[in-house]
């Protein structure tokens, strides 16, 4: 599995465990990149991996981090970038901020597979305690 894979897999377990997504914005817009032929918003799914880029590039530490209740960036938060046709970053690392991006549709399906797959593995847990 590549790098950016395993920060894309972490991306989906993380957020659905701690119900927490965490960007940067400055004066209230979110860090948009501008790739091939279409923008990107890079979200992260803890606090820590945020302020390791802000660390790593200085140009980043301006920005402000955001936290946000995973309910929220999936009900209006991503309703809002893919009206706009704005693709999502997970987890992005490194000095110049490489990972996955998807398009939110995509992100959505991904992220109801492991919502779900959380609540049988907590269901599962709960009917095996006496």
């Amino acid at each position: 599995m590549s790098h950016s894979a395993a920060h894309a897999t972490k991306f989906y377990e993380q957020v659905t465990i701690d119900q927490k997504v965490y960007g940067l914005e400055d004066d209230g817009s979110f860090l948009v990149f501008r790739i091939r032929d279409h923008d990107v918003v890079p979200f992260w799914s803890s606090r820590s991996r945020v302020t390791a880029i802000q660390k790593r590039n200085p140009k980043y530490r301006k920005w402000t981090v955001t936290e946000e209740p995973f309910p929220a960036f999936v009900e209006h938060t991503l309703s809002q970038l893919e009206a706009e046709r704005i693709s999502i970053g997970l987890n992005w690392s490194g000095e110049r901020l490489i990972g996955y991006d998807i398009p939110v549709p995509e992100l959505r399906k991904t992220l109801d597979y492991w919502t779900k797959k959380r609540s049988e593995a907590n269901q599962s847990s709960t009917a095996q305690r006496p």
